[in-house]
């Protein structure tokens, strides 16, 4: 997924007081996409003030690079992370050590219970109070629309051709944008009357843009995957708060700041895997 919040981010969050449960006390370290910074702040800050002794260091940034510093210190020591959260599916399949650069493409199963806990829906942009009229994908393909696009070269131009095409509808006028942002910037000055963007870079552009939503037959959602840090330092600790994410609380969290819970039969709590033991 393309993410226009490429600045890592450090936030840590500690347990000072409240009412807290009892249990195991401790600390552990999650890694996130750029997109998760602003509700894993919350959630984390919500998690630490239920749980006293318990300290959650979340730093945000982007999602291969904060993976190149799980060992960057000493191989030998123990990973700077017990979660890592990302829409990346090629880093959760590095998290196994799963891959050619160690020799290593044999791993089974999932070792890392990684996770979909929440997703990104895409979503079409167009400038405050929707002048154009635009109101469906088929819109995009009339020829008085100019419709922002990603180039055929990114994955935000990927996901929202496919999407386009998912209805058969065939943009007449396109403006090639490098990066979701820069969609929504032509969009707000007019330069563009329509883009397609993800559900949280919408809601980061606040109201200089109006939504419209694509229904879930034609849309084409980022899944973010949370999955432990191999090897496992703090095992009841990650586990417990992994377990958390699927918590109404922090599912609220989410959704507050654009994602969608995941596609699922009953409360999307019923979705998480459960750990053995645990």
């Amino acid at each position: 997924m393309m993410v226009t919040r490429t600045v890592a981010l450090g936030v840590t969050v500690l347990a000072l007081g409240g009412c807290g449960h009892s249990g195991p006390k401790g600390a552990i370290t999650v890694f996130a996409a750029s997109s998760l910074r602003a509700p894993l702040e919350q959630i984390a800050k919500d998690y630490a003030s239920d749980h006293s002794g318990i300290t959650v260091h979340v730093q945000a940034g982007v999602s291969r690079q904060l993976f190149g510093q799980l060992h960057a210190l000493d191989p030998k020591r123990p990973p700077a992370a017990d979660v890592f959260a990302t829409a990346d599916t090629t880093v959760v399949h590095d998290l196994t050590g799963n891959d050619e650069l160690h020799g290593n493409d044999e791993v089974t199963g999932n070792p890392t219970y990684a996770q979909i806990f929440v997703n990104d829906p895409l979503t079409i942009v167009v400038r405050r109070g929707n002048p154009m009229k635009i109101a469906r994908l088929s819109d995009l393909a009339k020829p008085t629309i100019r419709a922002a696009l990603g180039s055929p070269r990114t994955v935000l131009g990927i996901v929202a051709r496919r999407a386009l095409g998912r209805s058969a509808v065939t943009a007449k006028r396109v403006v090639t944008i490098g990066s979701a942002g820069a969609a929504i910037d032509a969009v707000s000055a007019g330069r563009a009357d329509a883009a397609i963007v993800y559900s949280t870079d919408a809601h980061d552009a606040g109201d200089r843009i109006t939504t419209i939503p694509i229904p879930q037959a034609q849309n084409l959602p980022a899944d973010y995957l949370v999955a432990l840090v191999l090897p496992i330092q703090h095992d009841k600790l990650a586990k417990a708060f992994i377990t958390h994410l699927f918590s109404p609380d922090a599912q609220k969290a989410l959704t507050a700041s654009g994602f969608a819970p995941i596609a699922c039969k009953g409360p999307v709590t019923n979705c998480a895997l459960h750990f053995p033991n645990h």
